[in-house]
This record gives structure tokens, C-alpha cells and sequence, in this order.
């Protein structure tokens, strides 16, 4: 016989089920959200959830550790204000804690049948700092998508590594698989489609994405990708093997803990507040903040069936989805404002040891052997800076060098290696914008920036207010100009998240000319030859170690 409690247990499920969505109110499996009603840009209704834990907090036993997925809790969540970011420099605001592996979901349309595209972004700042807060959603809810953004783990905490079962690393890329497994399980009652699953980020975020192009834990939880100024073949995004060792067993030395053997390693430091870890990743920068990133992706060949990376990326075959890759035509502009400040001081220092501090600024020191640092960093400013000092007037050519190691390369060389089997629409972007985000807010010294749009420039058109919470300012009103080209540039990547294919006259990387789209302020149009005559150089240089895992490719 059925008990009364049953049929009551059982309604009320049916009935949690039937109106899991009621006004700003969202059932999903792990309990009830509140979340909140806005207006967008233009004025669309669009509603937000915030901070909803997708992972248990990775603190003591859990800290080194794969992600574990949240429980859950009792009652209606308040998901009306921003959760922690993850352990970071001080500088970014917010509230720090590791009980940090939380999302924002916004959203024009809490109904569960609207199955509206999702795009899913994975932040950048060099795999140390960033998080979900600093992307605004004003913009793309004028474009009838579900946008979610995530927090995951940094700097030593996401991606220390001692090359073994114990802490292989790749954390923080863990804690986005977890992340991306939540969307597939919940987000259609935001009205988000599971199956329209579109992945994107610049910077880190954008070599996070290729990470999950390539990842077999990555396969069919999203189906796009866009990848901005940032692969996972670039010098700074993966860190050999033997070299995340070492730091390894330096951070656990450095912070009064043994270094070996890994177990008696990882008791000590998960015993440490999480503030020791931030304070300890700032000891293996070796001149001006660089290089900028030390704790980065590895390879983890050792876990067999269980790796997230089994191979260096560009040896590993993409899974079958649609991908946008480009870069910002002055991406490496960031390194040009801490050469020329204080009467190019830094610039003197540079030239004064430019086999180690070249190497360094430009992230290249892993990748390379010490016998080869002088020649490699000699032939490199004579070609971009035809053999003259830096100055004010040779500055454009040492951002083309740092575009080129930091960011062109990488791309170029991933376009080579996907298109042949997957569709891959590349892209330059060359639109100068009113308030460059790293060349003015974040600038040293009040020195000129190069002309040119500069690294995460072309996030302006994307998000409100990019940068302004960082550096603590407003933003001025977008000029009207800009209003037509962000219109413009927004559909580029919406109508990609809507059908895996950007726009009608933006054909795919047919052959190794690289095919792609150039982005100005007079028009978007199709050229041939991505920077041939500089890829072409870059590729005559033997600048891989014969030892390293990242010579298992031609690089």
C-alpha cells in the first residue's frame, strides 16, 4: 500500500519539477536559488544568479586535489551577490577565499524549454588572478544567450605540480571540467541548451578553452569554442615536466615543509594558509613581474587513462568542435609600458643583459636551452628592432616581438594543426578602442603605449565596464563609433554560439596560407597570409630544448 507521506513526497517533487522556474526563483539538483532582475545595456529583462557552488571547498585534505562536486543545501540559496574569488594578489578586489569554485549564471529567459545558446566564460589572468566578477553581463544580455562565468583555482593552489599520482596538477583546468559538467546538468532551467554549449576566454582563459579542445575529460561538454589571444601551445601556457617539479619542491622548501617525498610534502602544505601560497608565487618572478606566469598547465602523462593532458597540445587530435582563434594585432604592447617608463630605465637593463631578461619578459626561459639564450635573443632584436636600441621610435617593433613569442606563434601554429580536422575561422584584430585596458589602466610610469589595439583590448565590445572594478574608475561613455563596431563584433561571436559558424563572408583556414579575417575600423574582410614573413622567421629558429616534453613537437 502507497503511504500518504509517499504521495505527498512524490507530489511535491512534481511539483518542484513542473515550477522549478517562478519569478526569480530556479530549482535545480543541489537545492532552491534566489537570485535577481535587471535591465540590460538596451533594456532587455534579464535575471541573475550568483556565486552558486559548483565544488566543495578545496581546503585541507581537498586542497592538491581534483574538484569534488557541491552537495547541495537545505532551503533557498541567496544567489543575489557575487561569491569569493579564488586566493590571489592583493591588488584585485573582492573577497579571497579557496572556498572560491563557484559560477554566475544571467540570463534573458527563466524558461526551461527556451533552450537559448550558452556561452561559458573562462577568465583570464595568466593562471594567477582574474575571476567570474570582472566580466560584466550588460552586453550580451541584448543577445538572447545564457552567459555563464566561472571561478577556478590560481597560481600555486591550481597548478602546482610534482609530476606525479600524489599532485599531478592541472587543478584549476579540473575545477572548469567540474564546472562545465554542472551547465550540462542544470542549465536548462536557466533556458540554456546543454547541447549549445560555446566556450570562450582571452589570455589564460583563452589557452584554458584550446585546453578542452584538445582534453579527452573535456570531450562533448561543450560544442565551440573561441580561443582570444591565448592557446595551449603558447611558451606560457605549459610548463615541462621537470620544471614543475622543481618549483614544486621550491614552494614546499620555501615554505619551511620537505620537498620529498610528495606525500609528506602535501600534509605540510595543506596544513598552510592559503595567503602563504599567493605570497610564494611572487618569489620565482625574476625581473618587473615576469615572467608572468610560473605556475602553468603540465602534461600529466602519469595518471594513464585519467590525464587531462596525455601529450603537448599540438600533438594531441582536437575533439569535434567548431573553433574561433585570433589575436589582438598589438597584443604584446603590455611589455612595451614597462620598458619606456622612468626614461626607459628598464629598456637600459634589457639591452645590458638581454639574454636573460629578453627571455624572461617574453616567457620563452622554459622552452629553451641556456647555451642557445644569446643567440636566440640576438637574432630576435636584430630582426625586430633592425639592430637599433630601444626607443620611443623602435618600441612598435619590440611589441611585434613580444605579439609574436607571446601570443602569434602559439596561434598560428594551433591553426596549422586543427583546421585539417576540425572547422577553425581565424582572426585579427586590429580596431583601435577609446581606453586600452592593460596599455592605460594598467600601465606603469605614464609612459605612451604603442598605437594599436593591445592585449584583451577587444574584451571592450564584449563586456561593460571591462577593467573599471580592477582599476577602480569609470569607464567614459562608448563613442558612437564604437557603438556600430561593438554591434558588429558581438554578433561575430553570438551567431557563432548559435550555429557553430561566425558570419557569411568569414570562410574557415583552408590551407596553411591561414585564411582569416581582418578586423579594422573601415571593414572586416578575408586576407590570405597570417604575418607570413614573421611567421616564417620565428619558424627558422631553433628555440625548443632537445630535453624538454615541449620538443616532443616542432614548436
Amino acid at each position: 500500500m502507497i503511504s500518504a507521506q509517499f504521495v505527498l513526497k512524490y507530489a511535491l517533487t512534481v511539483f518542484l519539477t513542473a515550477c522549478s522556474i517562478l519569478g526569480e526563483v530556479v530549482h535545480i539538483k543541489q537545492g532552491t536559488l534566489k537570485g535577481f532582475k535587471s535591465e540590460s545595456k538596451n533594456g532587455t529583462t534579464y535575471f541573475g544568479f550568483l556565486g552558486i557552488p559548483f565544488a566543495m571547498a578545496p581546503v585541507n585534505e581537498l586542497r592538491f586535489q581534483a574538484p569534488k562536486p557541491h552537495l547541495g543545501w537545505s532551503g533557498e540559496r541567496d544567489a543575489t551577490t557575487e561569491g569569493n574569488i579564488c586566493p590571489q594578489p592583493a591588488w584585485y578586489p573582492g573577497n579571497k577565499s579557496e572556498d572560491c569554485l563557484n559560477l554566475n549564471v544571467y540570463t534573458p529567459k527563466l524558461n526551461s524549454s527556451a533552450k537559448l545558446p550558452v556561452m561559458f566564460l573562462i577568465h583570464g589572468g595568466g593562471f594567477t588572478s582574474g575571476g567570474a566578477k570582472f566580466s560584466r553581463e550588460k552586453y550580451l544580455m541584448d543577445q538572447d544567450i545564457v552567459y555563464v562565468s566561472i571561478n577556478y583555482r590560481l597560481g600555486v593552489l591550481g597548478f602546482i605540480s610534482f609530476g606525479d599520482e600524489v599532485v599531478p596538477g592541472n587543478f584549476g583546468l579540473k575545477d572548469q571540467v567540474l564546472a562545465l559538467r554542472w551547465v550540462h546538468d542544470n542549465i536548462d532551467q536557466f533556458g540554456g541548451d546543454p547541447n549549445k554549449v560555446t566556450i570562450f576566454g582571452f589570455s589564460a582563459g583563452g589557452a584554458s578553452v584550446d585546453f578542452h579542445v584538445i582534453s579527452p575529460q573535456s570531450k562533448d561538454l561543450f560544442h565551440n569554442a573561441i580561443l582570444q589571444s591565448g592557446t595551449a601551445s603558447c611558451p606560457w601556457a605549459i610548463t615541462p615536466q621537470s620544471i614543475a617539479r622543481q618549483r614544486a619542491e621550491a614552494v614546499a622548501t620555501l615554505l619551511g615543509c620537505p620537498s620529498k617525498p610528495t606525500s609528506e610534502a602535501v600534509a605540510c602544505l595543506q596544513s598552510l594558509p592559503a595567503k602563504s601560497f599567493v605570497a610564494v608565487n611572487a618569489k620565482f618572478e625574476q625581473w618587473v613581474g615576469s615572467p608572468a606566469v610560473s605556475f602553468a598547465p603540465v602534461i600529466d602523462n602519469y595518471l594513464n587513462q585519467d590525464a587531462f593532458l596525455p601529450n603537448h597540445p599540438l600533438n594531441l587530435s582536437p575533439n569535434q568542435v567548431h573553433v574561433i582563434m585570433g589575436i589582438n594585432s598589438h597584443d604584446g604592447s603590455i611589455t612595451v609600458n614597462r620598458l619606456c617608463a622612468n626614461q626607459f630605465k628598464l629598456a637600459r637593463e634589457l639591452e645590458a643583459d638581454v639574454s636573460n631578461k629578453l627571455t624572461v619578459l617574453t616567457n620563452i626561459q622554459d622552452s629553451i636551452s641556456y647555451k642557445d639564450k644569446k643567440k636566440l635573443s640576438d637574432e630576435l632584436m636584430s630582426y625586430y628592432l633592425k639592430g637599433e636600441n630601444l626607443t620611443e621610435e623602435t618600441m612598435e617593433g619590440f611589441s611585434d616581438l613580444s605579439t609574436d613569442l607571446l601570443f602569434s606563434h602559439c596561434a598560428y601554429k594551433s591553426a596549422l594543426h586543427y583546421y585539417k580536422h576540425i572547422p577553425v575561422y581565424f582572426y585579427l584584430f586590429d580596431i583601435e578602442i577609446p581606453r586600452s585596458v592593460f596599455n592605460d589602466v594598467f600601465a606603469t610610469g605614464g609612459c605612451a603605449h604603442v598605437k594599436g589595439p593591445g592585449h584583451g583590448d577587444e574584451s571592450y565590445y564584449l563586456f561593460n565596464d571591462f577593467g573599471a572594478e580592477i582599476a577602480k574608475s569609470e569607464l567614459p561613455p562608448v563613442p558612437e563609433e564604437h557603438e556600430i563596431l561593438g554591434r558588429s563584433f558581438l554578433a561575430l561571436w553570438t551567431n557563432f554560439a548559435r550555429t557553430g559558424v561566425p558570419g557569411e563572408t568569414w570562410t574557415p583556414v583552408k590551407s596553411d596560407n591561414i585564411e582569416y579575417l581582418n578586423m579594422n575600423k573601415e571593414e572586416m574582410t578575408m586576407r590570405n597570409g597570417f604575418y607570413e614573413k614573421r611567421m616564417k622567421f620565428l619558424d627558422s629558429l631553433q628555440w625548443v630544448k632537445p630535453d624538454s616534453d615541449l620538443a616532443k613537437t616542432s614548436i
